[in-house]
């Protein structure tokens, strides 16, 4: 498999501000979903063989089909109040599917929001939400450096609202 430029880019991002990434890598998709649910589950034996305090929180950063199985699965689950900024990337998640996984999330004391973001393999994170402006339903606001246009079959900027496509340029 391979990795694209803006998953890199996201992780030396995070790797230089000090935080801790766990990644599965060699597996299949099930598999891949199977053991990060595991982690998941355990991040409290995780703080606690690492030397990790009680406030720390385990951010994560996933596609929408891993939040959905980890609702599918909720009954495996005691408690989810170690979840801090959820993330959310690789593919849609409906304001319906967002409010569905808070409400399951919610039932095992995990009250953080969903933020998506939008970005390509080839590219840096192009857009994306934070937990105190977060749109359910967009992407959120172009990250520094990136110029973001929405534009018709002939490559003509359209108005808010309109279809188009979308084309993004980064420093």
């Amino acid at each position: 498999s391979h990795i694209g430029m803006g998953v890199i880019g996201t992780l030396c991002s995070a790797l230089l501000s000090g935080t801790g990434v766990y990644m599965n890598g060699g597996m299949s998709p099930e598999e891949a979903v199977e053991s990060a649910m595991l982690f998941t589950k355990d991040f409290n034996l995780f703080k606690e063989k690492n030397g990790l305090s009680n406030e720390s929180k385990l951010t994560l950063f996933a596609s929408p089909m891993f939040y959905k199985a980890i609702a599918a699965n909720i009954d495996k689950y005691t408690d989810l109040s170690y979840l801090g900024t959820i993330l959310s990337g690789g593919s849609k998640i409906t304001k319906e599917e967002i409010d569905k996984v808070y409400d399951i999330f919610s039932t095992k004391g995990c009250n953080s929001k969903i933020v998506n973001a939008y970005g390509q393999n080839e590219m840096n994170l192009t857009c994306c939400n934070s937990e105190k402006n977060n749109y359910i339903g967009t992407a959120g606001y172009p990250s520094i450096g990136t110029v973001i246009a929405i534009v018709d079959d002939n490559y003509e900027l359209v108005e808010a609202g309109i279809e188009g496509r979308i084309l993004e340029k980064s420093d």
